[in-house]
């Protein structure tokens, strides 16, 4: 069987270049490490996560306060004040990733691990509310024209929603 004659390469432009850059490393300072060591290893993650996005918003330009609610499941951390609406992004995905930095970075030192969960102006309350409605409505077609109903792509978050807004219907089923 013939081998085939490797290609040769191509010099390297500068758009390679500009990938094989290194990757910037996620930093938490001393003093933050040092006092969340003093503390339980459920409150250092809730104190690791308020002080990381602080730091990023920050680095954003942005000046706003952040309100940690601990429950036994998960860290709820609420950004107040103004620029929600760039915080949020279409469909929540910067603050869906703000919100996967936040977890990463928080459950990385170790201790009980606990879902961190952002919000900012109840956003998060709210997309609920209009997913259930919209859940609703699709189900109230459904019924009444006899042909199944399908919604955009969606989040697989948002997704769970919609399911569980039907899961009670007798006469509909849903599926992904």
């Amino acid at each position: 069987v013939p081998v085939p004659a490797e290609k040769p390469r191509r010099e390297a432009g500068p758009a390679k270049e500009q990938r094989e850059q290194p990757r910037a490393a996620v930093i938490i300072p001393d003093a933050v490490r040092e006092q969340a060591a003093e503390k339980s290893g459920e409150a250092m993650g809730a104190q690791v996560a308020q002080q990381f996005l602080e730091g990023l918003l920050q680095k954003m330009g942005l000046e706003c306060p952040v309100a940690v609610e601990e429950t036994p499941e998960k860290i709820i951390l609420n950004i107040q004040g103004d620029g929600g609406g760039l915080l949020i992004g279409k469909r929540g995905q910067n603050l869906d990733a703000l919100q996967y930095m936040v977890n990463k970075v928080a459950n990385k030192t170790g201790g009980d691990r606990k879902m961190i969960i952002i919000d900012t102006e109840a956003y998060r309350k709210r997309r609920e509310e209009s997913l259930v409605s919209l859940a609703e409505k699709l189900g109230e077609k459904v019924k009444r024209t006899r042909k199944a109903g399908t919604v955009g792509h969606m989040h697989a978050h948002d997704r769970g929603i919609i399911h569980l807004a039907l899961q009670y219907d007798e006469s509909l089923t849903t599926k992904s």
